[in-house]
């Protein structure tokens, strides 16, 4: 379905943008926010990714892996992203709190667990956990995304999801 509808929209049908983006946005979402930790950065890079494979269709190979190759677009345009924030001008560290307040995804995390997970695990733990259990992305892809091996992807998820459960059970959530 996903490599029919990427050939649809290489022949020039704008609407199979929306079969790809339905396959794959909840993967390419994780994807960004596992990256950039902010709902809104993570909604632009998405939105960003989906205009870059309409933009870039041509170079897409036929009978690859169409998955992969949107989440790799997804990939670099966050990398970009952090790297031109490195590059950025730092507001003082009250205005950055009081801005970041509105826009990250406490403000939907209603459990909370996101924001335990944010604080427990390390960056490439949460991002592990944040595209698996959140985006719903097979382990075997977030390693390839993240350019790590599977079996240390493997591991390093069950070690985050141990975290999680001794902190959850430390906080009385469990």
């Amino acid at each position: 379905m996903l490599e029919a509808a990427m050939e649809q929209l290489r022949q020039g049908d704008r609407s199979a943008l929306t079969t790809i983006y339905v396959a794959t946005q909840k993967g390419v979402f994780a994807l960004c926010y596992s990256y950039l930790r902010n709902y809104h950065s993570a909604e632009d890079m998405m939105e960003e990714t989906y205009l870059n494979v309409m933009r870039y269709i041509l170079h897409y190979k036929k009978g690859s892996n169409p998955q992969a190759w949107i989440y790799t677009i997804a990939k670099n345009l966050c990398r970009n992203e952090l790297k031109r924030r490195k590059r950025e001008v730092a507001l003082p560290e009250d205005a950055e709190s009081l801005i970041a307040s509105d826009y990250t995804l406490r403000a939907r995390d209603e459990s909370g667990i996101i924001r335990i997970m944010t604080k427990t695990l390390r960056k490439d733990e949460s991002a592990i956990v944040i595209m698996h259990a959140v985006g719903g992305i097979p382990l075997k892809e977030v390693a390839k995304a993240l350019d790590k091996p599977y079996a240390t992807v493997r591991w390093q998820y069950s070690n985050a999801l141990g975290k999680l459960k001794k902190e959850m059970q430390n906080r009385e959530l469990l």
